[in-house]
């Protein structure tokens, strides 16, 4: 039953509690207590509005790939201390392999961009930065595909 809720969720967080019940077969007290649970367990940790960047004139996204001199905890700290600074990246990953960090940066122009690389480069620690400007989202899914694979079960 939660996983019916969570799929009714995803697709539209401004359900209200009669409507969800009403779509996954239960009562509103009996779903509003299911979706407190799922809130209370951190399954849900919230519900957003899902902006056009574009409206609002973030036309370019770039992906930043950073290598870092030394992976001890304590510079990755520092990097990811400043990485939450900077509040045009919007996704930030610690990765494996050659590539220490992958950052997804919103820019309404190119002039934001070169400010942003300016102030990577000055960044202790940091070895070395390849970026990449996004032409086109191909597939934009906040949600967890949730369909079919626990339905079955």
């Amino acid at each position: 039953m939660d996983i019916a809720i969570l799929i009714e969720f995803q697709d539209n967080g401004r359900i209200s509690n009669s409507e969800l019940a009403f779509r996954v077969g239960i009562s509103p007290p009996q779903c509003s207590q299911r979706l407190r649970a799922l809130r209370d367990q951190g399954v849900i940790k919230g519900a957003r509005a899902i902006v056009d960047p574009k409206l609002l004139n973030y036309e370019l996204v770039l992906l930043a790939m950073i290598q870092l001199h030394s992976q001890a905890q304590r510079q990755l700290n520092e990097f990811e201390r400043f990485v939450n600074g900077q509040m045009n990246v919007r996704q930030s990953w610690l990765l494996s392999g050659d590539i220490d960090y992958l950052l997804k940066f919103v820019a309404r122009d190119f002039t934001d961009i070169l400010q942003f690389i300016s102030t990577l480069t000055a960044v202790p620690n940091v070895r070395g930065i390849r970026t990449s400007l996004v032409l086109r989202n191909v597939i934009d899914a906040a949600v967890i595909p949730l369909r079919g694979r626990f339905e079955r079960d």
